[in-house]
């Protein structure tokens, strides 16, 4: 069934459906997953350069705020701010930002296709259907919270050979989580979205979940599921609390 907005909230453990593997982001070494105890968060480290807490939180390295921090982002930050979209660059208009290729797959800013000023976010090479650009959420949200994730998505032309499964391909929305005590080192992975993009027309895709509340070792959220060898552009992409 073809669904234009589907959101699903996550909360709790479920298995794992698939593995994922790092791919070059463009500065020659492969992507790394946070550890458990060194992680990119100290225990009540936000992310904030607010805050008197000093530069890190317990077990963390290169944060700015501790446990006073005020910023939406980060345990210890206060309530997020509903509808406020936590991406700086929301439309690729500076460069890619926070967003980085997982699978066999690159992520390149592009000015020839957008959906809202010149640039979007193009994914390429892409060699298994879950390749796809991914957005870290460590140390970003309030555990407990609700979040949506926002995202336009198009399909590039597919070749002049293609088969019924590139022409036909849709595209989703994945969370990623890795509890330190709960889930296998591969990860719990859960479908939150799908629709069927074109080549020429822009698809939004939109997924609701909580913010998990155990201690993480990782958690991402990225957009897949297009079929093997077809690129895909991303535009307008926004990450914002829920009331």
């Amino acid at each position: 069934m073809v669904r234009r907005h589907l959101g699903f909230f996550f909360s709790g453990c479920l298995p794992a459906v698939l593995a994922l593997a790092s791919c070059d982001d463009g500065d020659g070494d492969p992507l790394d997953n946070v550890g458990a105890s060194g992680g990119a968060a100290g225990s009540a480290g936000g992310s904030s350069p607010a805050g008197s807490g000093g530069t890190a939180g317990g077990g963390g390295a290169q944060l700015d705020a501790g446990s006073g921090g005020t910023s939406d982002a980060g345990a210890g930050g206060m309530a997020p701010t509903p509808g406020l979209n936590l991406l700086a660059n929301p439309s690729f208009e500076t460069g890619v930002s926070e967003w980085a290729p997982v699978g066999n797959c690159t992520t390149t800013v592009v000015n020839d296709v957008a959906r809202t000023g010149t640039h979007s976010l193009l994914t390429a090479n892409r060699t298994q259907t879950w390749d796809g650009p991914s957005l870290d959420l460590m140390d970003r949200l309030v555990p407990g919270a609700r979040y949506e994730l926002r995202g336009w998505v198009r399909r590039a032309p597919p070749p002049a050979d293609a088969g019924p499964a590139e022409t036909g391909a849709t595209a989703g929305i994945t969370l990623k989580r890795v509890c330190a005590t709960l889930d296998p080192a591969a990860g719990v992975f859960v479908a939150l979205a799908e629709g069927q993009p074109l080549a020429d027309d822009w698809l939004e895709l939109s997924a609701s979940f909580e913010a998990p509340t155990c201690a993480l070792t990782e958690l991402s959220i990225y957009f897949e599921q297009v079929a093997a060898g077809v690129d895909f552009y991303l535009d307008d992409a926004s990450l914002a609390a829920l009331p």
